[in-house]
């Protein structure tokens, strides 16, 4: 099985995403309701092939993927180059998960834990600089109730990313959202467990072994981006992305670092060197005397995330 396919999962990739080049590395777990009663998302879009979430979770427990999780999906709009995004069959908004979804989930949520290093805990935003296990609504703009609570969505315009271009999308509803925590709390212990490793089904079979929670710093390693020669050469990627995000949620920006409709444009250039120099002397995260060394490595990395 591919490193970037959950173990557990009937592989049915979709040739679309296949055929892409744009690698990315997920920070956080979307979770999403498909609004229908198709076990496969890839039975249901077959026809178009524009299954567009990473993998599908049937009420039986049975996971489906379609997407490799170091492959952009398309989900979860200015989200989706950040997300790995999990469908799941059901078709009221007022439903809940079953049990054997929700064991599948917490499955994945450790699976994703253990292969990328999201966080297992709750989003509290769809801020560009939150990691871990969220869902859609978080994301969305809407007539929700106010934070902090669970069922509130995109905090306000202009905060966070935008998860979808839908004014109210309730996705993946009120109780559903309200399972999310025990999701998380059962996926904390799947990956805590000494059982080797993850089984072909929902709540059977043995689990990975797992180390106790690594170190933040490694947690949110990146790759190295080296900008000494960015207002000459640009850098470009997911990773670039990432880091264009951090920094708008830093205050830096938008100048330079965005398109037209405020999505960060994955292009290292002159301000996004000036803009990692500026954030390196303010937290001494640069050569270790005060100066920027517009590399971005693990100590700005882990700076960006953290502060």
């Amino acid at each position: 099985m591919h490193p970037h396919v959950y173990p557990g999962a009937t592989y049915r990739p979709v040739a679309w995403a296949e055929a892409r080049d744009d690698d990315t590395n997920p920070t956080c777990v979307i979770l999403h309701v498909s609004a229908g009663e198709s076990t496969s998302l890839y039975d249901f879009f077959n026809r178009s092939r524009t299954a567009c979430s990473n993998a599908h979770v049937a009420r039986s427990g049975h996971i489906e993927q379609y997407i490799r999780g170091d492959r952009l999906s398309a989900a979860d709009y200015r989200g989706s180059g950040r997300a790995f995004s999990i469908e799941t069959q059901g078709a009221d908004a007022n439903g809940r998960w079953t049990s054997a979804q929700l064991e599948s989930l917490a499955r994945l949520c450790a699976w994703a834990h253990q292969t990328y290093g999201i966080p297992l805990e709750t989003m509290g935003s769809s801020a560009y600089n939150e990691f871990g296990i969220g869902w859609h609504r978080l994301g969305i703009v809407g007539n929700f109730p106010p934070t902090p609570s669970l069922l509130a969505g995109r905090r306000q315009i202009g905060f966070g990313e935008l998860w979808s271009s839908h004014f109210g999308k309730v996705c993946p509803g009120d109780n559903r959202i309200l399972q999310i925590p025990g999701i998380v709390k059962r996926a904390r212990e799947i990956a805590s467990s000494s059982m080797p490793p993850f089984g072909q089904g929902p709540g059977t079979g043995p689990l990975l072994p797992t180390a106790p929670p690594t170190p933040s710093r490694r947690k949110y390693s990146m790759r190295r981006l080296d900008l000494r020669s960015a207002r000459k050469k640009s850098v470009r990627g997911a990773d670039v992305k990432k880091l264009q995000g951090l920094l708008l949620a830093h205050g830096y920006g938008p100048s330079g670092l965005t398109t037209k409709k405020g999505a960060p444009d994955g292009i290292a250039g002159t301000y996004t060197r000036l803009y990692v120099g500026r954030f390196q002397v303010k937290h001494n995260v640069g050569d270790g005397k005060g100066n920027a060394d517009y590399i971005v490595g693990d100590a700005t990395w882990a700076a960006l995330i953290e502060k």
